[in-house]
């Protein structure tokens, strides 16, 4: 193998459209959740007993294991001070941003 677009080829190929589309949505959720619990230096368990979650859900959720509910989002996201933003028309279906990061930008 080459490169990641090969890679991505590959896994394309072997899904249906819809299932990597749900592999994508999947996978931003999951490495948003880790850099926003990472930036605040939360751990898993951190972060588990802030939401109201179990670690071992919070672990699911950061392997990719797992879409999460919405309404298991919109702990995540008061967790961490986030917000969610859903953006059907766009390529980044959704985004978890910090409110920090929101706050730099409108400044």
């Amino acid at each position: 193998m080459k490169n990641w677009d090969e890679f991505d080829q590959i896994v394309k190929s072997s899904m249906s459209e819809e299932e990597y589309e749900r592999h994508i949505l999947i996978s931003k959720i999951s490495a948003d959740l880790i850099r926003l619990r990472l930036e605040q230096n939360m751990t898993q368990t951190d972060l588990a007993e802030k939401s109201g979650l179990k670690q071992s859900a919070i672990a699911r959720l950061e392997s990719e294991e797992v879409l999460p509910k919405l309404s298991t989002l919109l702990k995540l996201a008061k967790a961490l001070d986030a917000n969610i933003n859903l953006n059907p028309n766009q390529e980044s279906i959704i985004k978890i941003e910090s409110n920090k990061m929101i706050n730099n930008k409108a400044d």
